[in-house]
């Protein structure tokens, strides 16, 4: 995508230098009508052979055409469409150019450009991990955590992602420890400690070996063979004395002594070397405790990680509480060792009976600031959090509910939604191309060059682009009307006019009649003589 927006601009440049000339003096020039251009609906550019008027039967000068080689007259040219190539603000429509092309709006700041492929001429958010075409997001290095230079697909700078090495760590036994890692927030944190085994850690390189070349890259009781650090034929023991290692743990030979929870010599796969219990599984000394679940302390199982497990997040460690006007959810642990109590919920006018208020509320009043009545015959509930169901914004800590989720704020109007995977509770716009899921972009089709039914990208409704035929050539009278083409902003324009006199323009073939049989061919106030047409001696006009 990068070379994409890099080779527009160029291209952009390439030709604006081509055609700076011709746009110096204005919005409009006109071309003598024995010269050469092309016309994209009111915006000619100068090109060789092709036609002035660009529509059928505009008659133009090609290649060694000359004043009377076509009968065509002089033609409008304006500024420059969005999308076209540009290098200065002047030679739009717009007012802008931006990123070598114009553009409907000025498109500054990071990671929007307005020569996307998809939407040239429109300011886009740049797609995610492309570098920003603006310049604005730097890399400042893994070791900060910060910006990676990249954008988010969001419209802002993209930060170094969770788990990036931000500070190598350092080799203790057989374990690579002290490690820092990005938290995807912009900050190093530390980061866990990587078991080498059945390999050694590198000093050298502060990593772990991932093949062997000798044992001496095994951790002890294991050998190299192949690549591979693997068990020796003799491994199970009585004694210290029976194993290389000097350590028999478990009834195995195992490379370190291991003591400790949650730890063993004898895990499946692992077996001779000093291992972390699986996760759940319990610990195999007796060494971890098996605490009340009202503690939310230590319950008997391994983490995984060679330490004790604590109750999960969400155990229940304090029942419900059900007192006089108020209602208090039970207590959940925090998977920290601390039991969290929540806040109690007012039962008002009634009482609390049971596990729960016992009549319904009358209304909002009646709850707490962090609940609400729903009025549907329950008792007042607390309100949700963002990205929570909903069916009513007073549900909702934020006091919205969008597409039946608790959004981060009002999220109204067209091309706009908070339920999109991945961002539920967000208020999105829908992308460029997509149907409103709102059905409030209707199609009105390209002879009005109004909305096309579908959404901008941007939160709103996207428009027939400029240059999308909305009106064929036709002619009035003497004067032949190029096609009409859409302006981007709502308007089919037909700017281009050429005058057809003396002749009239022929409304069958679609151009202006080169030679007359009567004076019906000709305009007003001249009359047929000898195939052309010449001024009304009535009229009194001069030849």
């Amino acid at each position: 995508m990068d070379r994409v927006y890099s080779g527009l601009v160029a291209l952009g440049v390439g030709i604006a230098a081509a055609l700076s000339a011709g746009c110096e003096r204005g919005a409009l020039q006109r071309l003598d009508a024995g010269g050469s251009g092309a016309s994209d609906g009111g915006r000619s550019t100068v090109g060789a052979g092709g036609t002035s008027s660009g529509f059928a039967g505009a008659g133009g000068a090609g290649a060694g055409g000359g004043p009377d080689a076509g009968g065509d007259g002089p033609i409008l040219v304006g500024r420059r469409a969005p999308g076209e190539a540009c290098v200065r603000a002047v030679e739009c429509a717009s007012g802008f150019c931006t990123d070598g092309v114009c553009c409907r709006s000025a498109c500054v700041g990071a990671c929007r450009t307005c020569a996307a492929p998809s939407a040239s001429g429109t300011c886009v958010i740049v797609a995610p991990d492309i570098a920003d075409p603006h310049g604005v997001c730097r890399d400042e290095g893994a070791a900060r955590c910060g910006q990676n230079g990249k954008c988010d697909g969001a419209g802002a700078c993209k930060l170094y992602p969770p788990g990036t090495e931000c500070q190598s760590g350092a080799c203790a036994s057989d374990a690579l420890v002290s490690r820092q890692v990005c938290d995807g927030n912009g900050a190093c944190k530390p980061g866990p400690t990587e078991i080498c085994a059945p390999f050694t850690c590198d000093p050298a390189r502060r990593e772990c070996f991932s093949t062997c070349t000798s044992s001496a890259e095994c951790v002890q009781g294991r050998a190299c063979a192949a690549g591979s650090c693997r068990v020796p034929p003799k491994l199970t023991c009585g004694r210290d004395e029976e194993c290389s290692t000097g350590h028999c743990v478990d009834s195995v030979c195992c490379n370190a002594a291991c003591p400790g929870p949650c730890l063993s010599c004898a895990v499946p796969e692992h077996l001779g070397t000093c291992y972390p219990i699986p996760p759940g599984a319990p610990d195999p000394r007796g060494l971890c405790r098996t605490d009340p679940p009202a503690s939310c302390g230590q319950n008997g199982t391994c983490t995984g990680g060679g330490q004790c497990a604590e109750y999960p997040v969400g155990s229940i460690c304090k029942p419900s509480i059900c007192e006089a006007d108020s209602f208090t959810p039970a207590g959940v642990c925090d998977g920290h060792g601390a039991c969290a109590i929540p806040t109690p919920l007012s039962c008002l006018p009634s009482h609390c009976a049971g596990s729960a208020c016992s009549t319904p509320c009358l209304g909002d009043g009646e709850c707490l600031a962090t609940a609400f009545c729903g009025g549907d015959g329950g008792p007042c509930r607390p309100k949700q959090p963002v990205g929570a169901a909903c069916t009513l914004d007073k549900a909702c800590v934020s006091g919205h509910c969008v597409d039946g989720v608790c959004c981060d704020v009002a999220c109204k109007g067209a091309c706009l939604g908070c339920a999109f995977p991945g961002r539920v509770g967000m208020c999105t716009a829908v992308a460029a191309g997509a149907a409103d899921p709102r059905a409030a972009c209707p199609d009105q089709g390209a002879a009005n060059c109004g909305t096309t039914g579908k959404c901008d990208g941007n939160g709103g409704c996207a428009r027939y682009v400029a240059g999308t035929a909305c009106s064929a050539a036709k002619c009035v009278d003497s004067v032949l009307f190029a096609p009409g083409t859409c302006d981007g902003t709502g308007t089919c324009a037909s700017t281009a006019l050429v005058d057809c006199g003396p002749f009239q323009c022929d409304a069958q073939a679609v151009r202006c009649k080169a030679i007359c049989s009567s004076s019906l061919d000709c305009a007003p106030r001249y009359s047929c003589q000898g195939g052309n047409c010449v001024p009304d001696a009535a009229a009194g006009l001069a030849r």
